[in-house]
């Protein structure tokens, strides 16, 4: 087989969409299925072995600088050269890749490609617009192939070409436990700890109009243990006025003898920059810790400014949607491993968490800073001040 020929190890599941692809592909799978490595393959097949010009479309440019970093990592022997300003990677054999965000995707107009492979589809808020208005026209030429790869998201543009599956159209529906490197013990405890319509959307890739419940009732405590370690998640407003988006604080503590985290400290405020910058200096230095703080599009000045200011800060990237990054805490807190300390700000924070849908509809800010501690904590890389 022709993918073979550069080198990708693929499982029987991904072979088995390359055996019987069609025209235009659309693979509903759940996490961690290994789309984006297929994806990878289909790109080097097309580019590398037949020397034809390739198109990628990530949601967002932070997902597409992950894709770009995994690329030419995994195929650097194969690359000829990177144009890192414009995301174009040309191959020794004569072959092309170019990448775009599908947030500026009237940028690949003019141009023409063999195969187009759009990467986490559910999630491309301008997909239909997309497809129709951009990538599909490039396709003429060369009478192009296109792959569309994602985790469901809802009864969206996504489902809708899902539903074609025929002709020129052809649809997969794989859960995670098709890869078979991913150990089915994990699985079944993420099955008994997220919510059922959670865990049918992103393990068993079923398409569901309502996920529902995203976290269960609360643990309250207030039996807090001593010599925790701590980390400052944040998600901050950026505004000069005092009547501005919300700014949030959220302190998590990890015991680690026994593995538990608490939530022990929450702060939501309205105001201008400066004085948000005096409060994140106070609870700093009350809890010793780092601030973890997005740093994508203009959140980036947020941090710079943080920054200059002399706090402690560590920046994150997100690169996938508010539900998915959610979902780590999500098991921890159904799991009964998150407790939350009893406070004044307990109810409504909780109330937040318990609301929250991953749909980007309602008020999800301190979700947001409760995610960015929780994962830092976990990721074993947090730094404490000496």
């Amino acid at each position: 087989m022709a993918v073979k020929r550069v080198k990708v190890k693929l499982h029987d599941a991904q072979l088995k969409i390359i055996n019987e692809r069609e025209r235009f592909n659309v693979v509903c799978c759940g996490r961690r299925f290994g789309k984006s490595r297929l994806g990878i393959a289909l790109a080097l097949e097309a580019a590398c072995v037949y020397g034809l010009p390739v198109t990628w479309l990530s949601p967002t440019y932070p997902m597409l600088q992950q894709v770009w970093r995994e690329f030419k990592e995994l195929n650097f022997a194969l690359i000829k050269s990177c144009n890192e300003s414009q995301k174009r990677i040309e191959m020794k054999i004569g072959g092309s890749i170019d990448f775009w965000s599908a947030d500026n995707f009237d940028s690949i107009r003019g141009n023409k490609y063999a195969r187009a492979i759009i990467d986490e589809a559910a999630i491309c808020r301008n997909l239909e617009d997309a497809w129709q208005q951009a990538i599909r026209p490039t396709l003429t030429d060369f009478q192009g192939d296109a792959y569309f790869f994602s985790t469901p998201k809802g009864n969206n543009f996504f489902k809708e070409i899902f539903d074609r599956n025929e002709g020129e159209w052809k649809s997969w529906q794989l859960p995670t436990s098709s890869n078979p490197y991913i150990v089915a013990s994990e699985i079944e405890s993420a099955k008994l700890e997220l919510p059922p319509n959670v865990f049918a959307q992103e393990y068993e890739a079923r398409f569901i109009s309502e996920i529902g419940e995203v976290f269960k009732t609360a643990v309250i405590t207030g039996d807090i243990p001593q010599n925790l370690q701590y980390s400052i998640g944040t998600d901050l407003a950026y505004s000069k006025q005092t009547q501005s988006d919300y700014s949030v604080a959220v302190v998590l503590g990890w015991d680690n003898v026994t593995g538990r985290m608490y939530i022990i400290h929450v702060d939501r405020w309205q105001s201008e920059i400066g004085q948000t910058i005096e409060r994140l200096r106070n609870i700093q230095n009350r809890y010793n810790a780092v601030l973890v703080i997005e740093s994508n599009g203009v959140q980036k000045a947020v941090a710079d400014m943080v920054q200059n200011a002399g706090l402690w800060i560590k920046r994150t990237n997100p690169t996938t949607d508010k539900l998915t990054r959610a979902l780590p805490l999500a098991m921890g807190w159904n799991g009964g491993n998150v407790s939350v300390v009893n406070a004044p700000w307990t109810i409504d924070f909780c109330n937040e968490l318990e609301n929250f849908t991953g749909d980007g509809k309602d008020h999800d800010d301190q979700v947001d800073a409760a995610v960015n501690a929780y994962n830092d904590l976990v990721s074993g890389s947090i730094s404490f001040k000496s």
